[in-house]
């Protein structure tokens, strides 16, 4: 009887809510959606278990219930993970499930700042309008997430200063859109 490994792939996700599921691949944005029941249940359980590394051993038979077969073929077939035969001769496979971290809070980021650590805020950051000037031309609905409003002053920052923020803002992996605004 021919036995198999089902090894989800470091960059998908697996979430389980009571019988339904959800299958995401951050590399490809691909997503499955499952009725997580009968013998899936436990799959999914076993996956979601630290100790056995985001793989699960499957047997043939196993494999051939159209609900588990149509599961992981939906996987391969999404790149969110692979089937390895266990021929004795492979070597288990092991993955490292992934921890989501949507956003940090603005306390993070302020308790940081206090203790002189500064929080690198910027990598989770769509967008940065930055007011010249002291100026709210524009949307004002802009100012409404940032954790320092604009506050006008009398001193002068060099355009060199801010030209360098925005060529190295450009790394930043999620930032879309930098706007500078004012006169």
């Amino acid at each position: 009887m021919k036995k198999y490994w089902l090894i989800l792939y470091p960059d998908t996700f697996l979430w389980v809510k009571q019988d339904r599921g959800c299958i995401y691949n951050a590399k490809n944005y691909k997503k499955i959606y499952f009725e997580n029941k009968r013998e899936l249940s436990n799959l999914t359980k076993s996956l979601l278990d630290i100790d056995q590394l985001y793989r699960i051993d499957l047997s043939k038979e196993l494999l051939q219930k159209p609900q588990i077969k149509k599961w992981v073929d939906e996987i391969i077939s999404s790149e969110s993970g692979q089937l390895v035969l266990d021929d004795g001769i492979n070597k288990r496979p092991v993955s490292m499930k992934p921890e989501l971290k949507v956003q940090d809070d603005v306390k993070y980021y302020e308790w940081e700042h206090k203790r002189g650590i500064d929080g690198h805020i910027i990598d989770n950051l769509h967008k940065i309008i930055i007011h010249i000037n002291g100026s709210y031309y524009g949307n004002i609905a802009y100012t409404k997430q940032t954790i320092y409003h604009p506050v006008q002053t009398s001193s002068v920052l060099h355009h060199g200063i801010i030209s360098s923020f925005v060529k190295n803002a450009r790394s930043c992996s999620y930032l879309r859109e930098m706007a500078l605004v004012g006169i």
